[in-house]
């Protein structure tokens, strides 16, 4: 880990990750799709190369609508 890239795609995808795990251990269980969560991920991924790449402003602008899009779609901190 050596950008900020990587630090910030990390800290996203860690917390998509938890937000995951933990939402799968409910009972009821959530009825998200697992879709979403994967497009975080391949958000994260895509950010952090495009960061580590050069390409600065896309990848400020994709890890930017990544996570608004995990929070808007997923709502991370509605309570059951």
């Amino acid at each position: 880990m050596k950008t900020i890239y990587d630090f910030v795609s990390v800290g996203i995808f860690v917390f998509v990750a938890f937000v995951y795990l933990q939402r799968s251990v409910k009972r009821p269980p959530w009825k998200d799709n697992t879709f979403d969560y994967v497009l975080c991920a391949i958000g994260c991924a895509g950010g952090n190369w495009l960061g580590n790449e050069g390409y600065d402003a896309a990848a400020i602008a994709l890890l930017i609508v990544t996570a608004i899009y995990f929070v808007v779609r997923l709502q991370p901190f509605r309570s059951a």
